[in-house]
């Protein structure tokens, strides 16, 4: 999993000036994208069977806090959209917020607007708060991955405050305690760890590289 994650950071750190491209959607950012979209289906397919209480673990928020501040807020709005997508085809999801005998014909418009909402503004917010803090790596890094969860939660609770009954008060308390919680918690401190761990890797790896072209002029 982090080599994955290597393979698409490509030394954007030590490169910060080339990092934004004229052109969005090349094939290298395609690319990377897909990458991180495969990433994100592993982990949101692993978290739908973590569950505490009637909620589960939205494990897919730390490629898209990744993506966001690697690759700016399209690259997170995209991520958060195809999460949106796959909580909402979780049978689980359908299950208890698709239930037009308990919440009424509105639900089903709710819980996809919510789906899809959520996770896609969870995505480019923090990809604009990067932008926002860039200039203080270690501040714009913490900030971006800590808005994802929270944004991801607290839309989550605002749209089941609107479109669904008092029925739910259990779930939102178990998203408010435990899971909002440990969602905090992954993305917030795993997002920084992996970059800074990349980043690591790829300036060893440069030094390495440097050291391998200078050898044949020390013979010379």
């Amino acid at each position: 999993m982090l080599k994955l994650y290597s393979i698409i950071y490509d030394g954007m750190f030590i490169k910060k000036v080339e990092k934004m491209k004229k052109k969005i959607f090349t094939t290298e950012f395609i690319t990377k994208v897909g990458i991180l979209a495969a990433i994100e289906t592993v982990l949101a397919t692993v978290g739908t069977l973590i569950k505490i209480g009637p909620a589960s673990i939205n494990l897919a928020l730390v490629p898209i806090a990744f993506g966001a501040i690697m690759f700016g807020p399209l690259c997170g709005g995209l991520l958060g959209l195809l999460n949106g997508a796959i909580i909402l085809a979780d049978p689980s999801t359908q299950a208890i917020f698709m239930n037009t005998d308990m919440f009424g014909p509105w639900c089903i418009f709710g819980t996809i607007l919510v789906c899809l909402l959520k996770c896609t503004a969870a995505g480019v917010a923090s990809g604009f708060i990067y932008k926002l803090l860039m200039k203080h790596d270690i501040v714009a890094i913490t900030s971006a991955s800590f808005i994802v969860p929270i944004v991801n939660t607290g839309l989550f609770v605002v749209g089941a405050c609107i479109f669904f009954n008092p029925a739910l008060e259990g779930l939102l308390a178990s998203v408010f305690s435990f899971n909002f919680l440990i969602e905090i918690g992954i993305t917030a401190l795993l997002t920084p760890a992996i970059i800074r761990l990349i980043h690591v890797m790829q300036s060893k790896s440069n030094v390495s590289a440097t050291v391998v072209e200078e050898e044949p002029n020390e013979e010379k």
